[in-house]
């Protein structure tokens, strides 16, 4: 490995900055919970994919950025948990997600890059769930209410 001082991601999304050691990234991720986690409440998942949609500075990251890019996209920026294993899509606001199973998700993480690699998930900043059929064709409802995708 070769030590650099830039980022792999070039430059901020939003600002075109070059990027510096900490950044938010906001991926969209399906995960699949691992065989036998059925039972559990808080069940172990395996992310079977991870897009990165964009990488911000800090700077963009704090303004929310990453999270204008989510509602730009007709995401819902909470999640409506019914119970501490279910929430509603937060797309459509109508489909019941059982999260200890497969399931679209957004999330906004703060990412450090050391000059070799970048650390992936240094911190958390929100996570958003969504339905396949959302994730799979634009949400109709999203679309009737609001007259635009």
């Amino acid at each position: 490995m070769t030590f650099t001082s830039r980022h792999p991601s070039g430059r901020c999304s939003h600002c075109g900055v070059q990027l510096k050691q900490f950044t938010q990234t906001l991926s969209r991720s399906r995960l699949h919970a691992t065989s036998g986690a059925g039972l559990l409440l808080s069940a172990p998942v395996d992310a079977a994919s991870r897009e990165v949609l964009g990488t911000y500075c800090m700077k963009c990251g704090r303004e929310g950025a990453a999270k204008d890019e989510i509602a730009r996209r007709g995401v819902s920026l909470t999640n409506k948990a019914v119970t501490p294993w279910v929430s509603v899509c937060a797309c459509c606001g109508i489909k019941p997600l059982d999260l200890r199973e497969s399931n679209f998700v957004y999330t906004v993480d703060v990412e450090y890059f050391n000059g070799y690699f970048v650390a992936k998930f240094f911190e958390e900043i929100f996570t958003v769930f969504t339905c396949s059929e959302c994730e799979t064709q634009p949400c109709d409802l999203y679309a009737d209410v609001f007259g635009h995708l």
